[in-house]
Order: C-alpha cells, then structure tokens, then sequence
C-alpha cells in the first residue's frame, strides 16, 4: 500500500519501527502517555520520562530487549514484532530453563526490584500471537510469584492513539507516524476496481494463477536453503515505485548481515508483463549478467520444471554478488520484469 509520509520507504523492518515508536515516544508526552496508558495505571505511566526510553539494551545472557524503559521502583520491556511471520526467539519467549528458573527477559526481569512488566507489541495477524496467550496461561502462576505481568499490546491500537485529537495537534512528528502505520496496519479496504475484479469471470482464474507464483517463490526458497545453504527471511522487498505489498524472501549467507538478494512476487508485473521481481545489491558493471538471469528466468516459467531452473540463475547470481557493496556502502539495485537497463532505487 502506497503512503505519503515523510517516512515513506525508510522506515521497512522492525528496528527501523522500533526506534522511531522511541524517538516519538521521546518527543510527544501525549503520545507517551497514550502508549504507556494501555498497560499502566496513570501514576504508573507518569513516572517516564522520555529520556529513560532506550533501545537494544544489552543484557548480557538475558537477551537485548527491543525497548527499555526504567523508572522509580518500575521496569518495562518491551519486545516489538512488524512482521507478521517472524518468531520469538529463545530470550523472548515466556519459557523457563531445564530447572524451571526463568530465562531471558523473564530472568532478567526476575531480578529487578519493584513493579515488572514485558510487553509485546505485535501486529493483529501475527502467527505467532495465539501461541503467545497459551504460554501466558500456562506460565500465569509462576510469573505471578515473581511479580512480573504481561501485556499484548498490536501496532493498531498504537495507530489509534497517532489519531486520538489529544496526540495528533501536539507534534507533526505524531501525525507522520501514524500515516506510517496506517499505509501497514491500518483497516482493510478494497479499492472500486479491486471489487469489479473480484466479482469478474476472470478472477477464479487470475486467482489460481497468483497461488502457483507464490507456491514458486515458496519452492525457490526452500530450495535456497536445502541446496545452497542460504538463509532465508519472507519479507516485502519495499519498493518505492510499487503499490506493494510484495510477496518474496530475502537471501542471505553468513558472511553477510545484510541481504544479497530478494526475489518473489509484485503486484505491478500484470502491466509489466513478467511477473517476478529481483531486487540485488550489486556493483553498477553487474548488470549484464543480470539481465541475462532474467531472460533465463522469463523463459524458465514455461518449463516443466521452472523451480530448478529459476534457483540455477538466481545461485549464479549469488556467485557474483558475496560482496554487494560500492565506495563502502550498499548499493540497491531493482531489476525486474522485462530484462531492460538496470534502474537505481531512488
């Protein structure tokens, strides 16, 4: 979904969200006290000051929260998820060691005087969520003899207080934010022309066809991970010429934090003509042979068996791009649909 906030294709993945939900926190007392007021008593959430909001503590064994927030005799963590399909890991989960002791932030919070709270602030579809509340409950008991409460708190109910008339005069920041979130998490709603195609002969069809890319793109991930021993992340390649969101997977190795490579699936490819899109980071003299790939791959969809052909050139690709900077820096590239010239992403 397209937006026209100033944080449009800056802010795409979770510590981009987490530190701008701290910066505003920091800034607008209201908005602090609307997020705060979800979970806390009023004199509870009071004693927050937006200089004791931190980010990526380090706990040492206990894990490094998302969000710190310290007060007098009163801790918060908070653990924060944007998308919609990624996991806790270890320290974050509410689970407890092989002698029933709490571990990560629960035993990081399990040391901390006075009033303890973890708060997770996940999407409404997040897949993980209705695990989340089993663990809840099951560990309600144990976690209640350690003082420690927990909150699931959703990205839209802080879309809510961005547009509560007590946040939203108070600083152009807040408003920004909220356009944010509302172009991610906001209320669903079907264009006029989406519904004609929805109710037209076409679209069982169109349909059908949709489900078989992403079933593709879901092989070719599979695929980089069994043979070659890539890893990979499902993400929207956040393209800022594309009325998103796509559907693909990022590519990575483990000599590289950032990804070498995305592919999958956009929503423009019915103008375009080809329907998968790759996103590299690559040296500028890169480009033939890419283009070369995504001829190879055009032609691959035809195929009996498109899925190794398509991993054949997205792994020669991968070979010439271990090392996808220039002058030090990252250089996004989006090539796709028809192999034309190479386009920079602005």
């Amino acid at each position: 979904m397209s937006s026209d906030n100033v944080f449009d294709g800056i802010v795409a993945e979770e510590n981009s969200y987490t530190r701008l939900l701290c910066n505003v926190m920091r800034i607008s007392d209201d908005f602090r006290n609307g997020v705060l007021g979800r979970f806390l008593p009023s004199k509870l959430a009071s004693r927050i000051a937006g200089d004791s909001i931190q980010t990526q503590v380090n706990l040492g064994e206990g894990g490094t929260p998302d969000i710190e927030m310290l007060a007098r005799d009163l801790c918060v963590f908070i653990e924060v998820k944007s998308d919609p399909k990624c996991p806790l890991t270890a320290n974050q989960e509410l689970a407890f060691d092989v002698e029933r002791e709490f571990k990560g932030y629960l035993g990081a919070l399990s040391r901390r005087q006075g009033k303890k709270w973890l708060v997770y602030l996940v999407p409404l579809n997040w897949v993980y969520l209705e695990q989340l509340k089993r663990s809840q409950n099951e560990s309600a008991k144990k976690l209640s003899s350690a003082g420690i409460k927990i909150h699931i708190m959703h990205w839209e109910d802080i879309l809510k207080i961005s547009q509560c008339d007590c946040t939203k005069p108070t600083n152009p920041l807040v408003n920004e934010f909220g356009k944010l979130l509302a172009s991610q998490f906001g209320p669903f709603k079907l264009k006029q022309e989406e519904v004609e195609m929805l109710l037209s002969k076409d679209f069982p069809a169109a349909c059908r066809t949709v489900l078989k890319l992403q079933g593709l793109v879901e092989r070719i991930a599979q695929k980089a991970k069994e043979t070659g021993g890539y890893s990979v992340r499902f993400g929207n390649a956040e393209l800022r010429d594309r009325d998103g969101p796509e559907y693909g997977y990022y590519l990575y190795n483990a000599k590289n934090k950032s990804p070498l490579l995305w592919f999958g699936v956009e929503p423009g490819f019915s103008e375009q003509g080809f329907p998968i899109c790759v996103v590299v980071y690559h040296d500028s003299d890169k480009e033939k042979k890419l283009q070369t790939a995504l001829s190879s791959i055009q032609k691959a969809l035809g195929n009996d068996h498109p899925v190794e052909e398509i991993w054949k050139q997205l792994a020669r690709l991968l070979e010439g791009f271990e090392k996808p900077t220039l002058g030090g820096k990252e250089l996004p590239r989006d090539v796709s649909h028809k192999p034309r010239k190479a386009r920079a992403k602005p």
